[in-house]
Formats: structure tokens, C-alpha cells, sequence
């Protein structure tokens, strides 16, 4: 592996390295507290994790099929983030990131079914600590891996239906009283399972077959707006059978949040709510050439919808074009709750989101991380490159750093689809953007050092054989 090493033995150095990160990472020293007014804390907050869902998917992110009314009303009338970002590509790390605003090399659980160090704090602790009830609900079992907080986490070692996993919240939430302080985490596996024939909705497919556009008009849509490629199906008939399966899977997802959504207003606890609306990663779906997710860092596999959908109406209709990403929702939460993170093993990546909600003067987010999982004798023998590949990407450009290959580097104003690798040219950006990478890299990793690499609970084997992952 050619990174070099950062590590550090001396406090001095330590700080100096610090002073680095948060130099790449966040544009320059974090803005002087402005002493904002004290953000009124939502009494429930809930929050939704849709898996494999890509942003340009969805009505509000521009996509011209009518398959998440109910995702896009939420949008609509709440905060809308379009340029969020993950930090993996892979169910667990992407978690992992979101609830300890560390990146993959920092929190190590950069595969499905590794356990959480012990000195990790999470989300979930965070509001327990502030007397919020916890409760968590999800349909796969590895999923306990980022559990920690939740003093109700509800799943099963077989795949279930986003349905019946908000049937098990709603179980959970009746009764609750309006004026309690409730934290309430819904995984929802659905879109990730497109492929497994047996577990779409039948019913939603298709509904999703007569959604326009349809036929050779989606064909080209797919392929000039999202770079799908035919190639990688048996022809255009078949992708367009793929994205009916995929769009089915995202109706079936939409009616389940709305039923959620429904009951919890109804009952009144959604009258001083904060509902956050985001995705893991993204997938494939023939762009760039590969139909899945976790052997890529392209952005239709790491940019994700963010929503903050406030019942109150605070915000409502706002638009919020300037980079964010998985890692500063643990920060945001906590400003809003007037607490802080300081209990963390590692320095937080995350910044609060308030500064953008706000307008506040300071300086933006100036990269975006995103780091692959390693790849296995498995993923070796279905065409994954060796070694490690991590990215940061700013609104203009990106940046893919290999260790076993070619680097790649993007400009995002004129190529959205990363079509064009700029790699080689030696052109400044490529100069500085490289040797940021490196440095931002080796920074995480070593001080992640400690938490060793993270072994897969056997608990979780026979479920991740099942769903393809060993």
C-alpha cells in the first residue's frame, strides 16, 4: 500500500496532525462560535435509513417517474440537501459513519457483520444521555452491529417488507404520549433487494410498469441522465426491467414511510418532530458498468438524499446546495440538543448542518470522504480491484486514489456522471487533490490505529451468506 504513515508519538505532533485534518476536511480552522439562538430541540425525532437507494431516483432529486410522492412531500415541505454524501458504500460502515460522525478508517467497521469497538459513542447513546427513549428497528440481523443506545432494537434474521418492519414501530409507539422524548431509527432493506425476485413487491412492480416514462423513452433517459449501460443487462429491454424492479421496490418503501408518517401525526406525536430522510449508499444498476454497490465509490453509489422534514414547519421549502454528508448529522443533532460529542474516540469528521440551515458565516465543507471496503478472496473472484480505494470530492471535482490501479479524477461541473477521467494531465487540481487525499487518509487511518480491524460476529454469518455478502 503506498499511503504514507502520519502516525505520530508526541502531543505536539498529534495537534499538528489534527490541525491538518481539519484543514482538509472542513476548508480551514472551524468557524468562531457565533453564539447562535439556542435551537429548540425537537420532542421526537425519527429517523429513516432507506438502503440502497439512489438519490436520482427520487421525484425531488429530478427523477421524471413518479414512484416517492410521499418522500417528495416530506421534501417539499421540509429541507432538502442535494449534494449529501456517504462515506462507503458498504450497509454497516455507511451506518456506522452516519451514528458516530467518524469515517470508515477512524470507526473500522468497514464490513457487513464487524462488531463496534467499545469506545465508540453513537447517536443513539447521545440522546439516551438526554433522556430521549430509543428504540431501533430494522429487517437484517447485522444490523445490531451499530445498535448500541437503543433501548429497543427490533429486527429478524430473515428479510422483511418495509411494511412490517413500520408495523413493529408502530407497535412500539402506541401509547406513547406527545410530550415524550422519543429517538425512533427505521431501517428499511427493500430497494436493496431488486434483484432477489422473491422478495419484490409484486404489487408495486407493477404499478411501477405503467409509471411514465416507460419503454425506449426510460431507456434513454437511463442512459443520458444516469449513465446506465445496456451492455451490462442482456440489452435495453432488460435494464428497463431492472428499473421497474428497482422503482417497485422504492413505491413499496414510500407507502410504508407514509403509513409511519400518518400514524404518528395522527396520534400526535409528530406536532414537535424532526424527520430525517436518507439513504446508506446508492447502486449500481448498470452505471458505470456494475449493477450493485460496495466494490465502487462513483457517486450514483455514495450520494444519497438527505431530507430534515420539521412538523412545525421550520424551514419548510428550503433547498440546501452546498456539500454535506452522513458525518455531520451525529453534530447537527447535538447542536440541536444543546450537547456535544466530546465523549468520542476520535476526533469527529462532522460539522453542524445549522451553519447552512442558518446562513451563518463561516467556512463551507470543503471535501467529501468516501472510503471502499477491502476487497476478499470472494469479491476478488467476481472482478473487484485489490488493494484500497478512498475519494474526496468537492462541488467541482473529485478525486479516486488506488492503491492497486489508475487513479481517476473528475470534473463534476461539466461531467456529473464521472465519465471523463482527468488523471494524468498534471494539472494543479490533480496535484493538490491528490496529495490531500493521501494526507486526509493517512490521518483517519492512524487514528483509527487502535481499534484494530474489526471481525465479523458469527452470529451474522449465515444471514450474510444468504443476502450474498460471504
Amino acid at each position: 500500500m503506498r499511503i504514507p504513515s502520519t502516525k505520530t508519538s508526541s502531543p505536539r505532533g498529534f495537534v499538528a496532525v489534527l490541525a491538518a485534518f481539519l484543514v482538509v476536511a472542513c476548508g480551514g480552522e472551524p468557524p468562531a462560535d457565533p453564539s447562535p439562538e439556542p435551537f429548540p430541540a425537537p420532542r421526537q425525532v425519527f429517523l429513516i435509513t432507506i438502503d440502497t437507494l439512489r438519490a436520482d431516483h427520487l421525484g425531488c432529486m429530478g427523477y421524471p417517474r413518479d414512484v416517492s410522492p410521499t418522500i417528495d412531500r416530506l421534501a417539499a415541505e421540509g429541507v432538502l440537501f442535494t449534494q449529501a454524501y456517504a462515506s462507503s458504500s458498504t450497509t454497516v460502515a455507511c451506518h456506522a459513519s452516519l451514528f458516530t460522525s467518524l469515517e470508515p478508517p477512524q470507526h473500522r467497521m468497514v464490513r457487513n457483520g464487524v462488531e463496534m469497538h467499545p469506545s465508540l459513542f453513537t447517536m443513539a447513546e447521545m440522546f439516551r444521555a438526554q433522556r430521549y427513549a430509543t428504540a431501533g428497528f430494522s429487517t437484517v440481523n447485522f444490523m445490531k452491529a451499530v445498535a448500541r443506545g437503543f433501548d429497543v432494537f427490533k429486527t429478524q434474521p430473515k428479510f422483511r417488507p418495509a411494511d412490517r418492519v413500520v408495523r413493529e414501530a408502530i407497535r412500539w409507539l402506541d401509547g406513547k404520549k406527545p410530550t415524550d422524548r422519543l429517538f425512533v431509527w427505521v431501517h428499511l432493506f427493500d430497494v436493496h433487494e431488486w434483484y432477489q425476485l422473491h422478495n419484490v413487491d409484486a404489487e408495486q412492480l407493477e404499478v411501477a410498469r405503467g409509471l411514465p416514462p416507460t419503454g425506449t423513452e426510460l431507456a434513454r433517459y437511463l442512459q443520458q441522465e444516469q449513465g446506465l449501460m445496456p451492455s451490462t443487462f442482456t440489452g435495453e429491454e432488460m435494464m428497463v426491467e431492472a428499473v421497474h424492479r428497482y422503482d417497485g421496490q422504492i413505491l413499496a418503501v414510500d407507502a410504508a414511510i407514509k403509513k409511519l408518517y400518518g400514524f404518528a401525526r395522527a396520534e400526535g406525536l409528530g406536532e414537535d418532530a424532526l424527520w430525517i430522510l436518507t439513504a446508506d449508499h446508492g447502486e449500481g444498476l448498470g452505471s458505470h458498468g456494475f449493477h450493485g454497490h460496495g466494490g465502487w465509490i462513483y457517486n450514483e453509489q455514495i450520494r444519497v438524499p438527505l431530507i430534515f422534514h420539521f412538523t412545525s414547519g421550520r424551514y419548510a421549502g428550503r433547498v440546501v446546495d452546498g456539500l454535506s454528508r452522513h458525518v455531520d448529522l451525529l453534530p447537527t443533532l447535538a447542536e440541536m440538543l444543546g450537547t456535544t460529542v466530546d465523549r468520542q474516540a476520535a476526533p469527529i469528521v462532522g460539522r453542524s448542518l445549522l451553519e447552512l440551515l442558518e446562513d451563518r458565516s463561516g467556512r463551507p465543507i470543503r471535501y467529501a470522504f468516501a472510503q471502499r471496503r477491502e476487497a476478499d478472496e470472494l469479491r476478488l473472484s467476481k472482478g473487484w480491484e485489490e488493494g484500497t480505494v478512498f475519494s474526496i470530492q468537492s462541488l467541482d471535482y473529485k478525486y479516486i486514489y488506488r492503491t492497486h490501479g489508475a487513479d481517476e479524477l473528475f470534473d463534476l461541473r461539466s461531467d456529473p456522471l464521472e465519465s471523463v477521467n482527468l488523471a494524468g494531465g498534471g494539472s494543479a487540481i490533480e496535484d493538490r487533490m491528490r496529495a490531500d487525499a493521501v494526507r486526509l487518509q493517512g490521518i483517519l487511518y492512524e487514528q483509527g490505529a487502535d481499534l484494530g480491524r474489526g471481525e465479523i460476529n458469527p452470529e451474522y454469518i449465515e444471514e450474510l451468506k444468504a443476502l450474498g455478502y460471504l
